[in-house]
């Protein structure tokens, strides 16, 4: 494979690869990035520090071998050399009982303040409700220290295996991680836990940076002679920092960063319309009646995204029998990591409506009479998170408008991904539908940067959607009376 990658002149790779290229691989010159307002959330997991209950088992279990059933002896496959292992025999095994104990510990001190989904997002006011979670980790990040310090004292010049000296540091970068994630004078990375669930065995802590410039910039940028990124994406406005302000791309490459920007081939201005609707009582019930009205005008052809999936769920509930005397099928995932592929296919075989939350707000590609409407039932503002804070923080402190480039930035980008969803030929005509568009709020005039050159949104209610799609070029199917909220 390596030798083949050596010959080849073109290399094609995802953004996480590329970004962890091995120092084995052959080296490139050159880097055309596609989609590449995706880079910097990319970033932020390839240069992130995990720390698993599951891997420092494993590298435990690669330096010592996998105890055998029943026995708790070893059953082979270590690492280490015979002689080491005999001396550590017996500590090794209570080693690992201790350590596996010490780890659920802080996992079910951990789980008292986790989200119905497992998660933590470990803040300063945490000490405080979580007293005993710093001592917790402490006493793990110390046991793992001593072993590998104990384990290296033995080991003779001739034992220097890499594949053991990698462990070890693994191992040591394990309780280094725990240290980071409750130190109160680190405020360069920020600790999320995951799968803080009985029996508190398998919780994984993932240490992201508050700026992933340097590493990007050090281990990747600094090292190829070229770097075009290339997006639909990209800007809001005329600001990239949304996109690619916490890899610092354009600071740091000063003079040496050109812009080009081209002009889409789609007639947009009359081909596609944009609805705002005033605020309602109840979101679920509003968004629910503009997909009913809009799918019996439509025959379906509809498309909902969502920010929330509950409210997707409830939608559903409240949607399906509707439109099920008319031969209209409700599509969603049911789970959140469920891939749209699969509903895609149904969707476009016709009389559908397809509902989806954040992995269908790009990437979807329904070109033709296929999509003729997106239902977005709310503004997709990025929760609020301390690594968000924190990178708010940076932004201010160099005399930039966190709020309008970056919380407001975000969101419209967000935004221009889900209004995207709609026009992907030059023969393509629909709508787009904001159900909760805060029409009251100041920034509502800076939508417009979410929706493709040329559209605009309108402030209006349902009444309008048949004549908005007449506008277009489309013939509803039926003429209703929209539902009253």
């Amino acid at each position: 494979k390596r030798a083949a990658l050596a010959k080849a002149h073109l290399l094609i790779a995802n953004h996480d690869l590329l970004l962890r290229w091995p120092p084995d691989y052959p080296a490139f010159e050159h880097v055309i990035a596609d989609e590449v307002h995706e880079l910097a959330d990319v970033a932020d997991e390839v240069y992130a520090l995990t720390v698993s209950a599951e891997l420092v088992d494993e590298r435990l279990e690669e330096l010592f071998g996998r105890p055998a059933p029943r026995s708790g002896r070893r059953g082979g496959g270590a690492l280490l050399p015979a002689g080491v292992l005999r001396k550590f025999d017996a500590d090794a095994r209570a080693w690992r009982r201790e350590l596996r104990a010490e780890l659920r510990a802080l996992g079910r001190v951990l789980g008292e303040r986790a989200s119905d989904f497992g998660e933590l997002e470990w803040v300063p006011a945490l000490a405080h409700a979580l007293p005993e979670a710093a001592p917790a980790a402490r006493r793990c990040a110390d046991r793992l220290e001593a072993i590998a310090t104990t384990v290296e004292a033995e080991l003779e010049p001739e034992d220097d295996d890499p594949r053991i000296q990698r462990a070890l540091a693994e191992v040591r970068e394990a309780g280094a991680g725990l240290r980071m994630a409750f130190d109160p004078e680190r405020d360069d990375a920020v600790a999320h836990f995951e799968r803080l669930d009985p029996p508190f065995d398998a919780w994984r802590l993932v240490l992201r940076l508050v700026s992933t410039a340097d590493p990007f910039h050090e281990q990747f940028l600094d090292r190829v002679h070229s770097f075009t990124g290339v997006s639909a994406s990209l800007f809001v406005g005329d600001s990239a920092v949304a996109s690619l302000g916490d890899l610092e791309l354009e600071e740091r490459a000063g003079e040496r960063l050109q812009r080009v920007a081209l002009s889409s081939p789609f007639p947009y201005q009359e081909h596609m319309r944009a609805l705002a609707l005033r605020d309602s009582v109840s979101l679920v019930e509003e968004t629910a009646a503009v997909l009913e009205d809009l799918a019996l005008l439509l025959g379906g052809r509809t498309l909902g995204l969502f920010t929330s999936l509950r409210r997707m769920n409830q939608v559903a509930e409240e949607l399906a029998p509707r439109l099920r005397s008319e031969g209209i099928d409700v599509l969603l995932p049911r789970r959140a990591a469920d891939d749209p592929a699969a509903l895609l296919t149904r969707f476009q075989k016709g009389a559908a409506v397809l509902l989806g939350a954040r992995k269908f707000w790009q990437g979807l590609d329904i070109p033709g009479d296929a999509l003729q409407a997106v239902v977005i039932e709310k503004l997709p503002f990025d929760v609020p998170s301390e690594l968000r804070k924190r990178r708010e923080i940076r932004l201010k402190r160099r005399g930039e408008r966190a709020f309008e480039q970056m919380t407001l930035g975000r969101m419209l980008l967000h935004l221009k991904q889900m209004t995207g969803r709609l026009i992907r030929s030059e023969g393509d005509r629909g709508i787009a539908v904001l159900v909760e568009g805060r029409t009251d709020k100041g920034y509502f005039r800076k939508l417009d940067q979410g929706l493709p050159r040329g559209v605009r949104w309108q402030v209006g209610t349902r009444a309008e959607l048949p004549e908005l799609l007449r506008d277009v070029g489309i013939t509803p199917q039926i003429s209703r009376r929209p539902r009253d909220p």
